[in-house]
């Protein structure tokens, strides 16, 4: 330990204090002035962080994610009050959350792990995991140790093969900036953390204001390089930092979106937020006011060709007005829609695609598009061929 503080020297140095020549009483009156309990708030905002620990944001994926993600849990715990720190029952129920929301190779396992209930062991739907019940009575604990050592292990292996790729921790940026633009009552927010909710609560919908482009930057904290100029109809604050990270690595956001993008006559690039649900563009599945009914792509795309065709029979567009008098669409909008741009650069598109032989490599986009899709395509420029040539017999 080493002082500086002058007073405090000469304190200690007092031969008439009683500190003088007294290590352990000196130290712990030190502590005391140096260390301050944390208040009510400082408690609140520390659950509130450990709870909102990820191995996307905070560990990254390495062969030592699972032991990296202990260590951490327990060095944050540390940090409470004894009176407040988590048990190892929490720290387990955390670390299967973790893990469900690192990887959806392990999503269903780690899910299936922290929803089980304590019981007799090998009975349907009690814990894999568990210790014995204690002498004094009360139920089973888990078993932290044996929870750390099977994951880890299955964790490592599915690195060393490749199976999930190595990514760096994509950082907390944009948690402390959206953690005080959400409306959340503190109040409930708190309730839920002091039972140790084993799932984040799902935010309320955002107050949208201004243009949706600028809400890009989410994909750009989140790991995605996106070139300049790309527009977007969608609020992307809505996917979630967490989801669009792990959307970054594994190429989709999972049960709840997916992120495609297109190009335009112009090669202006639109990147679009698409559900899951209901097909739509602009938010996730869990925020889809949609039945959850399977849509399929075939299905979606003949509707809107159907839409299409109707609005040129009816001579309308949805802005009311005439097909040779239409409001020009706006910029990432123009037909026809292309995978690629005519000019192709290194830095684009956003994703860094694997090689063809590479484990878990997508096929590229131009090989995916379905026979539906290649006749909406090909339908939207007979279209837009027909009323460019309409337009110019009009105008002689």
């Amino acid at each position: 330990m080493h002082l500086d503080d002058q007073s405090t020297l000469d304190l200690i140095g007092d031969p008439l204090s009683s500190f003088f020549q007294n290590g352990p009483d000196t130290y712990d009156w030190i502590m005391q002035q140096v260390i301050k309990p944390p208040t009510t708030g400082d408690l609140q905002d520390m659950t509130i962080a450990f709870w909102q620990i990820e191995i996307i944001t905070d560990v990254g994926i390495s062969v030592n994610t699972v032991t990296d993600s202990v260590k951490l849990l327990r060095v944050v715990n540390a940090d409470f009050p004894v009176a407040r720190r988590f048990n190892d029952d929490q720290l387990c129920e955390k670390l299967l959350s973790m893990i469900e929301h690192g990887s959806k190779m392990f999503a269903l396992e780690a899910k299936k792990e922290l929803d089980s209930i304590e019981g007799v062991p090998g009975t349907p739907g009690v814990r894999q995991f568990q210790l014995a019940a204690p002498l004094a009575g009360g139920p089973r604990p888990r078993d932290f140790n044996g929870i750390i050592m099977f994951w880890q292990g299955q964790w490592e292996s599915a690195v060393k093969s490749n199976a999930l790729p190595p990514a760096a921790a994509t950082g907390q940026a944009g948690k402390a900036r959206r953690r005080h633009t959400l409306n959340v009552v503190s109040d409930q927010a708190f309730s839920l953390l002091a039972d140790a909710e084993r799932a984040p609560v799902a935010p309320p919908p955002f107050v949208r204001g201004g243009s949706p482009s600028r809400t890009l930057v989410e994909l750009t904290e989140a790991g995605y390089s996106l070139t300049r100029g790309t527009v977007t109809t969608s609020d992307w604050r809505l996917a979630g930092h967490a989801e669009l990270a792990r959307s970054s690595i594994e190429g989709d956001g999972g049960d709840e979106f997916s992120v495609e993008f297109c190009f335009d006559a112009d090669d202006q690039m639109s990147i679009e937020l698409l559900c899951h649900n209901c097909g739509g563009a602009g938010h996730p599945a869990r925020l889809c006011p949609s039945p959850k009914k399977l849509r399929t792509s075939q299905f979606l795309i003949a509707l809107h060709t159907s839409a299409a065709k109707r609005k040129e029979e009816n001579g309308l567009t949805k802005y009311g007005a005439s097909v040779g008098g239409r409001r020009p669409p706006p910029r990432g909008q123009r037909t026809p829609f292309k995978p690629m741009p005519k000019r192709f650069s290194a830095s684009t598109p956003f994703r860094k695609f694997l090689p063809g032989n590479a484990p878990g490599a997508r096929p590229d986009a131009v090989d995916v598009l379905m026979d539906g899709e290649l006749e909406a395509v090909r339908y939207l420029a007979e279209y837009e061929q027909v009323r460019v040539g309409g337009e110019a017999d009009y105008a002689c």
